[in-house]
Order: structure tokens, then C-alpha cells, then sequence
């Protein structure tokens, strides 16, 4: 970190919302309003990738596991206030994207987790209006259907440790109601509180 030098000067005007690497060491960028980019040569060069991507305008979240049967799989969160939040998979390198069964007008897709089986987490946070709901759900056909796991405040970040314990961040809403973290040891059956020791 002590130097640093631009990759590409012709993504210098653009903002970028999200980046991510695979195994390869191939790295993919978003671009707000043009989709996502994708670099083979350590970010000498880009070139677009969204084959089947409908949606970009607004990414909120781009995740590739790196571990499981889901390894290199790229998933991608996106949104329009109060129109739509979606989630597009691709199996093949960014080459092509499709459209997972989740949607919702209000419920914003914020952090994705997955585990060495291939089991999916998404943590949402509700963008309504004097609301602060969150919600936590998994997917066990590698991101395509979605089952609801914990109605909480909004999440704000999941973390996968050695144990496969995960551990969800909340935060406030519009009407508050932080729970600071809560954490499963049994795949999301059951969630209990884990802020001993953190600031009131």
C-alpha cells in the first residue's frame, strides 16, 4: 500500500459501486448506470459483461464465494426505490446473467454469505419509509429460491467464520431499533444475540 498506481485510466471518470476477484485472479468491477466489467489481465484492461443483466443501474452487492460447489459463481443485488430489488446469477465467468426467484419492492439486498455446502445467505434491509425491519433469508439451490429465515433490524453485513457460524451486523432504521450483532451456529435454525462487551 505504500504506492499506487491507476490500472485503467478510462475507468477514472466513472463511479465505482462494488468490486470483487475470483480464483483466477479475475476481477469484476460495477459501474453505476453501465453494468458490470470484467478484467483477465490484473486490471490492465475491461470489457462489459451483461449478457441477460436487465437491471444496473443500481448494484447494491456483488459476491463471488470462494469456496464450495458454488466456487466462482458471481451473484449480483439490484434496485430501484420502491420499484423493484432483484438478484441475477452467473455460472460461466460474467459471460451471461439470469434472474433469481427474489424480488421485492421495499426489501434492499445488502450482503450475501455463503458456506463450503453451497448454502446461500442474503441480509436485506427494508428502504420503506418509518420503517427499520430487516430480514435474513438462504438459499439451498445455489441462489435461485429463497427461503425466509429471521425477521430483525436492517442487516447490514454477514460473516462466515472457521466454525461456519454466521454473524449478522444490524443497524437502525427510520424508526431505530439496532439489535448491534446476532449470530447462528446451526445454519440459521436459531439466532441469539452476541454483544457482550460492545458499547451500550
Amino acid at each position: 500500500g505504500e504506492t499506487w498506481i491507476h490500472l485503467n485510466y478510462s475507468l477514472i471518470n466513472f463511479s465505482i459501486s462494488d468490486l470483487d476477484i475470483n480464483s483466477n485472479g479475475h476481477l469484476f468491477v460495477f459501474i453505476c448506470g453501465r453494468g458490470i466489467y470484467r478484467s483477465t489481465d490484473n486490471g490492465e484492461s475491461w470489457e462489459e459483461i451483461i449478457t441477460g443483466l436487465t437491471y444496473y443501474n443500481s448494484l447494491n452487492e456483488l459476491y463471488i464465494p470462494k469456496t464450495g460447489p458454488i466456487k466462482d459463481y458471481l451473484f449480483v443485488s439490484v434496485s430501484e426505490l420502491s420499484a423493484f430489488n432483484s438478484i441475477f446469477r452467473s455460472y460461466d465467468n460474467g459471460e451471461s446473467w439470469e434472474l433469481m426467484n427474489y424480488s421485492d419492492d421495499w426489501y434492499r439486498v445488502y450482503t450475501f454469505v455463503s458456506n463450503s455446502d453451497g448454502i446461500i445467505f442474503i441480509g436485506l434491509g427494508d428502504t420503506a419509509p418509518h420503517s427499520n425491519n430487516g430480514l435474513i433469508f438462504k438459499s439451498i439451490n445455489f441462489g435461485f429460491d429463497w427461503i425466509s429465515l429471521i425477521s430483525t433490524s436492517n442487516i447490514t453485513e454477514l460473516v462466515l467464520d472457521n466454525n461456519e457460524f454466521i454473524y449478522a451486523g444490524t443497524a437502525s432504521g427510520w424508526t431505530g431499533g439496532c439489535q448491534g450483532i446476532i449470530r447462528t451456529t446451526n445454519g440459521g435454525g436459531i439466532w441469539e444475540s452476541f454483544n457482550s462487551g460492545l458499547a451500550p
